[in-house]
């Protein structure tokens, strides 16, 4: 994919460097290139100190963070890309950025190809970086308990909540405010005292 991205969106591979560069300190190039012996595709990553690194010797938050902006940067990729545990690999710091521009560019527009990013977390640091935003794109799932007084049942469903700003006429319950954001937060702080 990264042969490909280099060879045929240039422009598309020299973004995909820049946000490498921005989220892993010393990244200062990839390339690759075509075994014969193996008749297959590698690549390697130029960081200031170390000079080229192999795959192998990458840390996984390198990998990943490699690897979604590859899929991310790829113009011929699929419209959607889901993430699930966005921040499993990578140094929270980190991953608040790489959200930030995987997002930065997404949403229905009037050309294809439409992109949309959705990614799942649990993170409370993420929460924290991410808990300002009220246009209605970070979206809380919770889980409640559904009672049926006619039918004497209990059921599980998920309740879909975007983050909006306050509002007189928003029905309670309907949305999260920055001030549930905050609640939630406190909450985790007290636990993990």
């Amino acid at each position: 994919m990264l042969e490909r991205i280099q060879r045929e969106a240039r422009d598309s591979f020299t973004d995909l460097v820049a946000d490498l560069a921005a989220l892993v300190p010393g990244v200062r190039g990839v390339r690759t290139e075509f075994l014969e012996n193996r008749q297959e595709y590698d690549f390697a990553v130029d960081f200031a100190h170390t000079g080229w690194v192999a795959p192998a010797s990458l840390s996984d938050g390198t990998l990943r963070a490699l690897a979604l902006l590859a899929v991310y940067w790829d113009p011929a990729g699929p419209g959607l890309l889901p993430v699930e545990e966005i921040e499993n690999g990578m140094h929270l710091g980190q991953v608040a950025e790489l959200v930030r521009r995987l997002g930065q560019a997404t949403g229905v527009s009037a050309h294809p190809p439409y992109r949309q990013f959705i990614a799942t977390t649990h993170s409370p640091a993420l929460l924290a970086a991410w808990g300002s935003d009220v246009s209605g794109s970070v979206v809380f799932l919770e889980q409640a308990d559904h009672v049926d007084p006619r039918q004497g049942t209990v059921s599980r469903v998920t309740l879909a909540r975007p983050l909006l700003a306050d509002h007189p006429e928003r029905e309670p319950g309907d949305s999260m405010t920055t001030r549930g954001v905050a609640r939630i937060l406190r909450r985790l702080d007290l636990r993990a005292s």
